[in-house]
């Protein structure tokens, strides 16, 4: 059995850490887990194989090879230490000194050198201090390890503990609105009430799924996202979206006799929608409402415009997440973001124009986005992706309604003729 190189020992060191990535947080950070009792004991050493002395002696000169690529490997990854042994070849009457095993020796050393999933150093430390100060204002969530392990998960699973997904600032303002929450159980106030620097609705709305996985993991408690504001005793307000083609909702006609389904757009409750699914299985979401007002698109496709980070609560709609959504945004970093918050609630949602190829094809209409959206987030495809970061580096923002309507109109055809 040959030596594993270098980079078959990374990929599965990358794959272990990242498996044992909860476990290793709550036991860095708490001395909790299933290896509690010999905290520095677990490690991530990985064998690199066995060979025999018929191998050996067949292939003497690629174990040297082997033998220099990880004793020049481990000279620049501190930390990290060799285990080596000697091999007696008989046959060759040579004894020849392999490397045996490799061993990161701390979850620094490794993430310095892997970087899994893009951790660096400084985010791995600022994760754990993280989840200590959480245990600090929430003492209760540490005393016992079944609820330390929930709340980690949920801190882990919102992206609550990294700094590239959430600023120190956010996540201040995230602790401090739990806190309040649980002071005043049924306060009956709006979101905007509530007496903190920085909580609006807007900001409460972008953070509202971590706000209630770590509610339900801190308090023992459970109900879905959409449900939280209620569950914590906040009063909220009917939640509109403003849709064209709405005839599945008010029949031919609006409650006034007035309506033109063609190019009118009426405001409905989310509630209202919710209560019937059209007979289309496609949805347009449109970000800007002259746009949305002024594109060409079947007429039993309802067109929902303007919604910005508010794509949230459409999780409240069951059948949503039986249709096709295609969803055209700001080509920015913001318009990019929501179309992640969208794509989190219903994985099946397509974009349209919002990829490199367009901005580049409109650049001479693009401007300067004054506030990104920070870092990038989850659930953007590779296309997307590769513009969000191009767009962080020139801080260009192509707004959708700067692209010819003749071009937006021709990629609404060309998606629907793909269904």
């Amino acid at each position: 059995m040959p030596i594993k190189t270098v980079r078959e020992i990374d990929d599965a060191l990358r794959r272990r850490f990242l498996n044992r990535l909860s476990e290793r947080l709550r036991l860095r950070a708490f001395g909790t887990g299933e290896n509690a009792d010999g905290a520095e004991a677990f490690s991530f050493r990985m064998t690199l194989g066995r060979v025999s002395q018929r191998e050996a002696a067949g292939s003497l000169v690629a174990l040297r090879e082997a033998a220099r690529s990880w004793r020049a490997a481990l000279e620049e990854r501190p930390g990290w230490s060799l285990e080596e042994s000697d091999l007696a070849i008989r046959a060759l009457r040579a004894t020849i000194t392999l490397p045996a095993a490799v061993v990161p020796e701390s979850d620094e050393a490794l993430i310095a050198a892997l970087a899994p999933d893009g951790w660096s150093v400084p985010e791995w430390r600022e994760a754990l201090e993280r989840l200590r100060e959480t245990a600090r204002r929430f003492p209760a969530a540490s005393t016992a390890p079944d609820r330390a392990a929930d709340f980690v998960s949920a801190m882990k699973s919102t992206g609550v503990l990294r700094s590239s997904r959430l600023s120190n600032e956010d996540f201040e303002r995230l602790l401090s609105l739990l806190a309040w929450l649980r002071a005043h159980p049924a306060s009956g106030l709006f979101v905007r009430e509530i007496p903190l620097e920085g909580i609006d609705s807007k900001w409460f709305e972008r953070h509202r799924r971590a706000l209630a996985a770590l509610w339900c993991a801190l308090f023992d408690e459970a109900f879905a996202p959409t449900d939280f504001a209620a569950a914590v005793g906040l009063r909220t307000p009917p939640k509109y979206v403003r849709i064209r083609h709405a005839a599945p909702w008010f029949g031919d006609g609006s409650p006034t006799g007035s309506y033109d389904p063609e190019r009118d757009a009426l405001m409905v409750t989310i509630e209202q929608l919710a209560r019937r699914a059209p007979a289309s299985r496609t949805v347009l979401i449109v970000e800007n409402e002259q746009t949305g007002l002024s594109l060409t698109a079947p007429r039993d496709i309802p067109i929902l415009i303007g919604m910005g980070y508010g794509v949230a609560a459409l999780e409240e709609i069951p059948w949503l997440s039986d249709t096709r959504i295609l969803y055209f945004g700001d080509l920015d970093t913001h318009g990019l973001a929501i179309l992640a918050e969208c794509r989190k609630r219903f994985p099946q949602t397509e974009s349209l124009l919002m990829d490199q190829a367009t901005f580049d094809r409109f650049r001479p209409l693009a401007v300067t986005e004054a506030r990104q959206a920070g870092p990038l987030p989850e659930a953007l495809n590779e296309s997307e992706a590769a513009l969000y970061a191009e767009l962080l580096r020139t801080q260009g923002r192509l707004e959708q309604e700067r692209i010819p309507l003749e071009a937006v109109n021709a990629a609404i055809s060309l998606a629907l003729e793909r269904t």
